[in-house]
């Protein structure tokens, strides 16, 4: 698709739909500074879609390690609109690129202000606020995010592995152990995160999460090593758990790979445990 987008572009340089294409599927493939060419292309365009691109490209300029460059383009699209949500969780997701987890907090709460007013879905909002609030150490609102988001979406997803784990961290292991069997009742069909709560509940043992990542989704091993980590540091055994943090960094990925604009949590909370090992 993305040769055939080329193409297309070698007759007509600045067709829209073509740019489009390549932009997105450069992303997609891994080639950033072409699909950051295209974006720009397409930011230089005169039209009210160029802000939709401004936001775009600030997840390429982050990847590239751009990050205030990033920032800027958001604040245009916030100054234009700061009414629509996903222009403030635009800014959130850059503010975890750059590690300013307090700013990323307000502009998530931010957004779910500008949800409630628009009537739009926020659990998203909630779910994607706590990470950033349990670094910052607000562990009652990360536990209260996280809820939320369970609340409101009604399935399980990986924010409950979370909340299980600050819950812990808090000792209020009843209520831990009460929020995970409940999360277990609730995965539906996915598989991997079934496995990963049976992890945390002591059913299954690091090494055997491990084993039953897909050796091909790097997303699913960041996610396998994390959580392996966290195990491994309930139970004092510190440098286990430094070597699973570190093997997430190295064998995962930043990003969500189902939404590549999205910052994966548990590769930033892996970054923010070894921050406190190393500090110990």
């Amino acid at each position: 698709a993305l040769a055939w987008s080329k193409v297309a572009l070698t007759h007509d340089p600045d067709h829209t739909l073509a740019l489009e294409s390549v932009a997105r599927l450069s992303g997609m493939t891994g080639d950033l500074e072409s699909s950051l060419t295209a974006a720009t292309r397409l930011v230089e365009k005169d039209n009210d879609r160029r802000y939709q691109w401004l936001i775009f490209r600030s997840t390429l300029l982050c990847r590239l390690g751009r990050a205030e460059e990033a920032l800027r383009d958001v604040d245009r699209v916030l100054e234009r609109n700061p009414e629509a949500p996903r222009n403030h969780v635009a800014r959130a997701q850059i503010n975890r690129w750059r590690g300013d987890y307090s700013a990323a907090v307000d502009d998530y709460s931010n957004a779910i202000e500008a949800g409630r007013r628009k009537g739009s879905p926020i659990s998203w909002y909630y779910y994607h606020r706590g990470t950033p609030q349990w670094i910052i150490g607000r562990h009652e609102e990360a536990a209260a995010d996280y809820r939320t988001a369970y609340l409101l979406l009604a399935r399980s997803t990986y924010g409950n592995a979370r909340l299980f784990l600050i819950l812990e961290e808090m000792g209020r292991h009843e209520e831990a152990g009460a929020a995970l069997a409940e999360a277990r009742l609730h995965t539906g069909d996915d598989y991997w995160l079934a496995r990963i709560l049976a992890s945390l509940a002591g059913e299954m043992t690091p090494d055997e999460l491990l084993a039953s990542a897909n050796p091909d989704n790097p997303q699913e091993q960041c996610e396998g090593y994390y959580y392996s980590g966290e195990i491994h540091l309930r139970h004092g055994r510190f440098a286990e758990a430094e070597e699973m943090f570190r093997t997430c960094l190295e064998v995962g990925t930043e990003i969500d790979l189902g939404n590549f604009q999205d910052r994966l949590s548990e590769f930033e909370l892996a970054q923010w445990r070894l921050s406190q090992l190393a500090g110990q």
